[in-house]
């Protein structure tokens, strides 16, 4: 079985994140006979390319994920989504609202879904609808352990030598919505200051990326106590500092985002010989007997030779990574729930395509039916656009978008405060039968044929606030505007396509509300 990880860009799949989840998982799954590829999804053009036997989307925040999840149901091809963070549980923050639609968007269409942590199984499984989930660790790299035990024994006998305790921080150093990363650094600085005070000078290193050493980032810095020198974190340089470094420093805030990571971390912090101090919420309990809460912990172990993490301790810390972070079982786990859904992938339960048109009763040369449709909000993706073309689906013009393309439905503002709906001349016999005698011949747009719904007896009452308000020269328009619009819009186009699955294309929101069409 061939597996396909499919990433947002080439840059996200040379990652911290994809080499240690997926590198690791796809080694071990070739000693139980699969394969495991990486994927972006701008490589997707074509049905040809839907050569793997199964997807999955990891990172993936667009429309494009949502049409290409689609379209890879109806060949046959069980997709699933590997969530990586949680962006979708915190309702109260606005801002989430775009991932909040896009992974209800998914949850409709995919078979499947995966996590790396118990807690963040819990979080989202009322949002799944009932798909399978299953929970793997980030795996932990091969282990060495005569050489871990002689890193270790060396860098306790440098303990015992030397007056430096050398620390390392690495990690992504900041998020654009939540106060995490160097911001944790900062604010557990006090932990750094009782090891600086425990008789030891503490050198701090930093490894992060680059963008979170902006003005913001560095300011913050400065308010820590102990020296510290920064470096562009590269997978390079973290396994240099590594070797180096007698402790890792890996707090973590109270945010619910940060409570839900893996304890990737703190795995390859340890088995690197180094010991780690974990002050703030207890993201990596499970490891409890080999790690730090508190820097008085620590010194008063280093100061008796006996920390945590020594040679006479590594037999049961193997043994502990391997029930936590095993790279065969997350991939036999994996492939075994695969396996059982690739049986019953034509279960049509949530009213989803089902293997009707697999390769042997569908032609390669045939196309795929007009039942997806992509709605162009105010800040649309043209690629998506040209996408859906290639992908035979309708494009939709939302009268919050502002793009001139070959849309072959319309919502066009009238100056009296109403819509004017435009329907391709083609797409006439997919509409409701019952709602077609609503249809008059309008003539030619660009260079397409439409047709105009008139109101009449079964069609939706065509709502005039949304087109009011965004007739408005006030800059929040839009924020104001769009939750109307787009209850309006949607009711008309729910009523003239009962069996299209609709996506909502636009970067200020990823999918339409609501969206619940059945084929």
């Amino acid at each position: 079985m061939l597996v396909c990880i499919v990433t947002p860009s080439e840059e996200f799949a040379v990652s911290a994140g994809v080499r240690i989840r997926y590198d690791r998982l796809a080694v071990a799954a070739r000693f139980i006979g699969h394969d495991i590829e990486i994927v972006p999804i701008a490589d997707f053009q074509t049905r040809g390319d839907f050569r793997h036997d199964v997807y999955i989307f990891a990172k993936t925040y667009t429309a494009a994920s949502c049409l290409l999840a689609w379209r890879m149901r109806q060949c046959g091809k069980p997709a699933g989504v590997d969530v990586f963070d949680d962006y979708f549980t915190q309702t109260a923050d606005a801002r989430m609202l775009r991932y909040r639609r896009w992974f209800a968007a998914m949850a409709e269409t995919v078979d499947f879904f995966l996590c790396s942590t118990e807690r963040l199984g819990e979080a989202i499984r009322p949002l799944l609808g009932g798909k399978p989930l299953a929970v793997i660790a980030d795996p932990a790299g091969g282990v060495d352990v005569q050489q871990l035990e002689f890193v270790v024994a060396r860098k306790l006998s440098e303990l015992t030598t030397a007056n430096t305790l050398r620390v390392l921080w690495f990690g992504i150093g900041d998020n654009p919505y939540f106060p995490v990363g160097i911001r944790d650094l900062v604010a557990f600085g006090a932990e750094l200051t009782r090891l600086a005070g425990g008789n030891r000078d503490v050198s701090l290193r930093i490894l992060t990326n680059k963008r979170a050493l902006n003005t913001s980032g560095l300011a913050m810095l400065r308010h820590l106590s102990v020296p510290y020198t920064i470096e562009e974190w590269t997978a390079e340089r973290e396994q240099q500092e590594l070797v180096a470094a007698h402790v890792c420093f890996l707090p973590v805030s109270v945010q619910p985002f940060a409570q839900v990571k893996s304890l990737n971390r703190a795995v390859t912090a340890l088995t690197a010989g180094c010991q780690v101090l974990a002050a703030g919420f207890p993201l990596y309990n499970k490891l409890h007997e080999y790690i730090y809460s508190s820097a008085d912990e620590l010194l008063a172990d280093l100061n008796q030779g006996e920390p945590r993490l020594r040679p006479q301790s590594l037999a049961g810390f193997i043994g502990r990574i391997g029930e936590l972070a095993n790279a065969y079982r997350g991939a036999e786990k994996m492939f075994g729930l695969i396996a059982d859904l690739a049986k019953s992938v034509g279960a049509s339960d949530a009213g989803l395509p089902g293997p009707a048109l697999v390769e042997d009763i569908w032609p390669p040369a045939a196309k795929f039916p007009v039942d997806v449709a992509v709605v162009h909000g105010a800040q649309p993706d043209f690629k998506i656009h040209k996408l859906l073309q290639r992908f035979n689906g309708v494009s939709v013009k939302s009268p919050s978008c502002r793009e001139d393309w070959n849309f072959g439905i319309r919502f066009d503002v009238q100056p009296g405060g109403n819509y004017r709906v435009m329907i391709e001349t083609d797409l006439v016999e997919l509409v409701d039968p019952a709602l077609r005698g609503n249809l008059v011949p309008f003539g030619k747009i660009k260079d397409l044929e439409f047709h105009e719904l008139k109101p009449g007896e079964g069609v939706p009452v065509l709502g005039r606030a949304g087109c009011y308000l965004l007739q408005w020269s006030s800059p929040i328009k839009m924020v104001a505007v769009a939750p109307i619009i787009m209850d309006d819009m949607m009711t008309i186009l729910r009523a003239l396509f009962p069996s299209m699955h609709f996506i909502f294309n636009d970067r200020l929101a990823a999918i339409a509300p609501g969206n619940g069409s059945r084929a």
